[in-house]
């Protein structure tokens, strides 16, 4: 369910690359920020209005409430406050895995159209290839997502950040514009399932009782990396008149990044009957 809802993002991704190329043809990148932004206001205001905190408000219940779960994905792992949670090690790791994922998902996001058009390839050519990302980031979110659910979100978090990985390195000796294309199309492929683990790892690492919260905090971890990643790459652009040092940049922080997801490990309870049973599943 999270890939299906986190699929409006890729649509987003969709559409927004080409509509932000025209505005800024009829107008200028300033005026198409504005524009893109109030858009997103009104959009965003009034589809929250048809959001319901709870089934019960509707009259339903939630989907396998009145099941009992066997399985591992849904163990709950011990519900702690937050300010326990921050204390433990795997808060840490699991922050700094999201920074990391911020880092790479966003270098490419905001740098791949300038590295395209930095090489002679048009501006509508350089939007449609990012357009593509978004395709493959909703095939991403739902095929990932899935498997998540399947054979753990650890496993597929580590998947999508080697998929990422393997598409930076494909990046850095690319220059025809079918090689842009293909390397757009899987690095989608691991933006999707990156977004799509990172809820539902959360609850299983850490617990329901101070989820949101703790959801907010492990989602900084990824803002920061989206916001730190994009600038430090243009400024080694300015520096060197080229992505190439940037994008190797990026190869390293995905090593960090999946070395950490090794180390992750649910909390697990003193009641747990085989904790070391848990963790193996939770891999």
């Amino acid at each position: 369910m999270v890939g299906i809802v986190a699929a409006g993002g890729g649509i987003g991704a969709l559409v927004a690359p080409p509509i932000a190329n025209q505005l800024i043809l009829a107008f200028d990148w300033r005026m198409s920020y504005i524009i893109i932004g109030v858009i997103y206001l009104i959009v965003s205001l009034v589809a929250a209005q048809f959001l319901k905190r709870d089934p019960a408000a509707i009259g339903q219940t939630a989907y396998g409430a009145d099941e009992v779960a066997n399985d591992v994905n849904h163990r709950e792992a011990p519900s702690l406050p937050v300010r326990k949670i921050v204390g433990t090690r795997q808060f840490w790791i699991f922050l700094i895995v999201q920074l990391c994922a911020g880092i790479i998902v966003h270098n490419i996001l905001v740098h791949i159209a300038p590295h395209i058009t930095d090489i002679g390839i048009s501006t509508t050519i350089a939007a449609s290839i990012l357009a593509v990302t978004g395709i493959t980031t909703i095939i991403g979110e739902i095929i990932l997502g899935t498997a998540g659910d399947r054979k753990g979100n650890k496993k597929m978090l580590a998947v999508s950040i080697t998929i990422m990985l393997a598409g930076y390195l494909w990046l850095l000796n690319s220059k025809d514009i079918w090689q842009f294309y293909l390397f757009a199309a899987v690095f989608g492929i691991g933006i999707g399932g990156c977004v799509t683990q990172q809820a539902p790892l959360v609850a299983r690492l850490f617990g329901m009782s101070s989820y949101g919260i703790t959801l907010a905090l492990i989602s900084l971890g990824f803002t920061i990396g989206a916001a730190a990643g994009p600038a430090l790459s243009g400024y080694i652009f300015d520096i060197t008149a080229s992505y190439q040092t940037a994008f190797l940049g990026s190869v390293g922080i995905a090593v960090i990044g999946l070395i950490l997801i090794l180390l992750l490990k649910p909390l697990v309870s003193g009641s747990t009957e085989n904790p070391s049973k848990q963790e193996e599943d939770y891999s």
